[in-house]
């Protein structure tokens, strides 16, 4: 489980769908506060306003809204990333420390519980096709139970060879 200051709690198993769809909805509603700010700041400087801190306070807006926008655009990217891949964040720091081991051995990490498609990776998060969900987040259900994870099928035959091996030696 990840710590988020933005929700105030743990982002896991159960409200990581959740906290995805909040990303969306707070980037795409940010982003058309931009939008109106940008317009007004346009015609404010357009029509020039003789008032200077209608115009100030216009600027102000635009940068408080466009930081915002630009934040919450670029977290909602990562944690699509996440989802497409079927990681945590946490789970994500650990990843990227075995895959640079792995590269010094010329070997390639794979994450055991990517499925190789991101669909069937959304699906472990989602439940439910995304665009089902954009407007009725209600029905997020994660599959499973919260306990025991689907393994790509490659990686646990290579997982299960390998203990064949440890018993033969």
């Amino acid at each position: 489980m990840d710590h988020c200051p933005w929700v105030g709690g743990c982002v896991g198993y159960l409200n990581q769908g959740y906290f995805v769809l909040f990303l969306f909805w707070a980037s795409f509603g940010s982003f058309v506060c931009l939008l109106i700010n940008g317009y007004s700041l346009y015609q404010s400087m357009v029509k020039g306003y003789p008032d200077l801190e209608v115009r100030i306070s216009g600027l102000f807006a635009f940068i408080i809204t466009f930081s915002v926008s630009f934040s919450s655009g670029a977290l909602l990217y990562f944690h699509v990333g996440l989802v497409r891949r079927n990681e945590t964040t946490l789970e994500t720091y650990s990843n990227g420390d075995r895959r640079s081991e792995a590269k010094k051995k010329n070997m390639k990490f794979h994450n055991p519980y990517d499925l190789g498609d991101a669909n069937r990776n959304a699906l472990q998060v989602f439940g439910k096709p995304f665009w089902r969900l954009a407007f009725k987040p209600s029905f997020v259900t994660p599959l499973g139970n919260g306990h025991d994870w689907e393994i790509n099928p490659r990686i646990l035959e290579n997982i299960e060879a390998n203990r064949a091996v440890e018993t033969l030696e």
